[in-house]
């Protein structure tokens, strides 16, 4: 089994008003953790999720959907103050019930082993931190047309889609060479229907009737 791997993820309380290592805009608030790879193996994308209740506690006015995440290679706050050079992290706030209020903040680190970094989640006014946040690349995309008679749904490894009509099956698509290619295959002149560079279908879905015949993508053989 997987070790539990961040056995010791603490937080730091807040925090700073002025000038921050990384953000040189004022009223901008942070609030630090300290996480750690306690085993032997390096985990180069791993997930943190923070609850969003618990760093509301530290910060009542903490704004999740605003929120910047930060790193360096600094492994104490000692050593983190004096830090004038960080890393922007991915990450994304999730309101997982449904209720219009976020749960947890989720980012990714690169850890190797039994390395504690020190983690930077810096808050502020809205105009302010969306002018701050980088732009992420697009890792997953969505498309909805008549040529892939349903929806569609990607990831840069595999794409997906579901039949609006009685099948109402999912087809899946493997794909060689990562990417996103939604808007190329659902473009009028593209035909997906057959074996590329890019990948092929895998899942053999069938027609609608015997008496109307309609291919879809290409079934692996």
């Amino acid at each position: 089994m997987k070790k539990n791997l961040f056995a010791s993820l603490l937080l730091f309380g807040l925090y700073l008003s002025g000038a921050v290592p990384g953000f040189a805009a004022p009223r901008v608030k942070v609030l630090k953790i300290s996480i750690t790879n306690p085993s032997e193996q390096p985990r180069l994308h791993e997930n943190i999720v923070v609850n969003v209740a618990d760093l509301k506690r530290l910060a009542p006015d903490f704004k999740a959907g605003d929120a910047i995440v930060t790193t360096s290679e600094a492994a104490t706050l000692e050593q983190d103050a004096g830090t004038m050079q960080v890393t922007e992290l991915p990450s994304q706030a999730d309101d997982l019930d449904g209720d219009n209020k976020y749960d947890e903040l989720v980012f990714q680190i690169e850890l190797q082993p039994k390395q504690t970094r020190i983690v930077t989640i810096a808050y502020g006014d809205t105009p302010t931190m969306q002018r701050l946040r980088s732009y992420y690349p697009k890792r997953t995309a969505a498309k909805f047309t008549m040529k892939f008679d349903g929806l569609a749904w990607e990831s840069e490894a595999s794409a997906w889609r579901i039949y609006f009509d009685k099948r109402n099956a999912i087809d899946f698509y493997g794909k060689r060479r990562p990417g996103l290619y939604l808007e190329m295959f659902g473009a009028p002149e593209y035909v997906y229907h057959f074996e590329s560079p890019l990948g092929r279908d895998i899942y053999r879905i069938g027609t609608l009737s015997a008496s109307a015949p309609w291919p879809l993508w290409l079934t692996a053989k």
